[in-house]
């Protein structure tokens, strides 16, 4: 589990990753963020103060890969 600055929370468990904030409460990751180009997010790592959230999963074509990723607008408080 991974806290940012403004209390966003990244959580992974063996089969799904989430984003806690307190407005919003747990919501998946993929409802979050735009998965197109992705198979499976296996990983998050880190939230950074500007939303932006890093980890590593299997793109479209079964390559492992990291990624870096930016919730959609008004999803998920990111802040500065």
């Amino acid at each position: 589990m991974k806290v940012n600055d403004n209390g966003v929370t990244i959580i992974t468990d063996s089969n799904m990753n989430y984003i806690h904030t307190e407005s919003n409460g747990l919501q998946p990751l993929s409802k979050l963020v735009s998965t197109d180009g992705w198979q499976r997010f296996l990983e998050v790592l880190n939230i950074n103060d500007h939303g932006k959230i890093v980890g590593y999963g299997f793109d479209k074509n079964g390559n492992y890969s990291g990624f870096i990723l930016t919730p959609q607008p008004g999803t998920v408080y990111a802040g500065k």
